[in-house]
């Protein structure tokens, strides 16, 4: 009942009627979710930028059954347009699977470039105070705030930028090798949050807390660049 509720709130979705081609709109309304997802997919590709691609895909990856692709979707699409109450509605339909991996996937109310341009706005007036001569006890304070908020943008968008993944499937063996023969390490569930060290034919390195293993490109979703 739950899901059957989830579906009735995403509908179409409110964006996927402002996409200028009907065709992942069509396949959408029609029910073939799978292939909306791969265009909606390419669409993601090409603009990384534009939150309703990513919405859009986790909208049809949801009602294909695929959870774990939705929310990382989702968290790319919330990046963008973090105040957007239909992806926060969303995201809250696929939490994650333990603390760790929610800290690693929360997304402030404010992007990284508003921080930085607020910093950049601060600094100006600090000097346009200065240019006028105002007294010390005003001026300095204001290029302290201006410095601090400009670090705390600068490491969200480093943050942005880590190679994170999603474990796609539940029981997910991480293995001490990159051969379907490695002994594995541990079972990973589906959802858990993993950075990405390097890539080795279709294998990827992962770390998962102070521990390391390896798993296969197709076990996971990753969370930065223009993949899916």
């Amino acid at each position: 009942m739950t899901r059957l509720l989830s579906f009735l709130v995403l509908g179409v979705g409110a964006f996927v009627t402002r996409l200028p081609a009907q065709d992942a709109a069509t396949l959408y309304g029609a029910g073939a979710f799978r292939l909306a997802a791969d265009s909606f997919a390419a669409r993601a590709r090409a603009e990384p930028d534009v939150p309703a691609h990513w919405y859009n895909l986790g909208n049809a990856l949801y009602r294909a059954g695929d959870d774990v692709g939705a929310r990382a979707a989702w968290i790319r699409a919330a990046r963008e347009a973090p105040r957007n109450s239909d992806i926060r509605d969303a995201l809250n339909m696929v939490t994650a699977p333990d603390a760790a991996s929610a800290t690693d996937t929360t997304v402030p109310f404010v992007t990284p470039g508003e921080v930085l341009a607020v910093a950049g706005v601060l600094w100006v007036l600090a000097w346009i105070l200065a240019a006028f001569r105002r007294p010390l006890r005003h001026v300095i304070p204001m290029f302290l705030v201006a410095v601090i908020v400009a670090v705390l943008g600068y490491s969200k968008a480093r943050e942005f930028h880590r190679p994170l993944a999603l474990v796609l499937h539940t029981n997910t063996a991480l293995r001490v090798a990159p051969f379907a023969s490695a002994s594995t390490r541990r079972s990973m569930n589906d959802g858990t949050t993993v950075e990405v060290l390097r890539r080795y034919a279709g294998w990827v390195l992962v770390r998962r807390g102070n521990e390391e293993g390896w798993l296969q490109r197709s076990e996971i979703v990753p969370l930065t660049g223009t993949g899916t």
